[in-house]
């Protein structure tokens, strides 16, 4: 069966004219990257139309008022990724409360609509969550709470029992001498060393 595809048309004067000027080859680099950011910007307003909407009673410096804000939060992932698998799976509950969630191609766009505002959150597994906020500098928190774990290992042809055991004892090895927490340590800013099993006690 085919997959169905969601296809949203964005037609808005606005992105059509920035779009013809980012398109146009006297475009510099500098304006190029500031018209594709103002696009996306554009391009949120146009794909959260439809969000859903609650009540809530507000005071403001003239009267007590009831108005309008997002039900639920809006939660970005990349699709096909472990962090959907996980919302999809053991968090499934946790998604349940979601206003809404938006899979993306990629974690550079989800971080763009993170920065727009468009979304409210982003799930994504630790190490690259480290890196693209390193590379965004401040005005992003990782929480504390984990939607899931899980293990990586090296895999051998079945029936290489020699080569497993060769590697098994030379990473065990590694770990024994410090040499894993060591090299672990040189990528700390991507949360490496507190993701590392090899050498600790399951």
């Amino acid at each position: 069966m085919a997959e169905e595809l969601n296809v949203h048309l964005i037609d808005h004067p606005l992105i059509q004219h920035k779009l013809t000027l980012m398109r146009e080859k006297e475009t510099g680099t500098k304006d190029f990257r500031e018209l594709l950011e103002e696009i996306a910007m554009l391009m949120t307003y146009e794909i959260t139309r439809d969000f859903p909407l609650k009540d809530k009673a507000i005071e403001t410096p003239v009267a007590k008022c009831t108005g309008k804000v997002l039900a639920g939060k809006k939660v970005g992932v990349q699709k096909d990724s472990s962090a959907l698998a996980a919302l999809e799976g053991d968090s499934k509950d946790l998604a349940d409360t979601f206003g809404n969630l938006t899979q993306y191609a990629d974690y550079n766009t989800a971080f763009m609509d993170l920065t727009a505002g468009a979304i409210d959150a982003v799930a994504i597994d630790i190490g690259v969550a480290n890196y693209e906020i390193g590379q965004r500098g401040s005005g992003y928190k990782i929480l504390d709470d984990y939607l899931s774990t899980e293990q990586y290992a090296v895999g051998f042809k079945l029936g290489n029992t020699e080569l497993r055991d060769i590697v098994q004892k030379d990473m065990d090895a590694l770990a024994k001498d410090g040499t894993v927490d060591k090299i672990a340590a040189v990528y700390a800013d991507f949360g490496i060393p507190e993701s590392l099993c090899i050498g600790k006690d399951q």
